[in-house]
């Protein structure tokens, strides 16, 4: 599972073969949740407000450029 990002023990991750709707994964603290691409929403799982909210500021922030290096590509792992 390829490594995103880390950041104030938040783990930002994503899977290779996932289904859709396009999403990236998060660790914090033993609790797991789901995260859309398109807009950060919680997807699914819980996770704590606050950093629901940081991830979610992570996710808008680094949408335009992870999009032009292909990062939150649907596309399979070669």
């Amino acid at each position: 599972m390829p490594e995103i990002c880390r950041f104030l023990g938040i783990l930002v991750f994503m899977r290779y073969k996932e289904h859709n709707p396009p999403h990236f994964h998060v660790w914090y603290q033993g609790k797991e949740a789901m995260f859309a691409i398109s807009d950060g929403s919680l997807i699914e799982g819980k996770f704590p407000k606050k950093e629901t909210s940081l991830v979610t500021a992570w996710a808008i922030l680094r949408k335009k450029s992870s999009q032009r290096i292909g990062i939150f590509s649907n596309k399979k792992s070669p």
